[in-house]
């Protein structure tokens, strides 16, 4: 198995639109789903470099803003 996925051109095309519309709102889904990640799963936390960071505080943590925002 090489790990491709066969894709038909329609659903190459359709995948392209839905990124385009989530695209300029990276930054926010980003750093929504990692708290949405730490209050589900807290243990998880530890493995970042701003596991002390309140999880109510993470969005203000520069770490890890810029990790959330790439």
């Amino acid at each position: 198995m090489s790990g491709e996925i066969d894709l038909s051109d329609i659903e190459k095309k359709q995948i392209r639109e839905t990124w385009k519309v989530i695209d300029p709102h990276m930054a926010i889904l980003g750093s929504q789903v990692f708290v949405w990640i730490f209050r589900n799963n807290p243990d998880l936390k530890s493995l970042f470099p701003f596991k002390d960071t309140p999880t109510e505080e993470l969005e203000r943590h520069p770490v890890f803003r810029n990790h959330a925002y790439r």
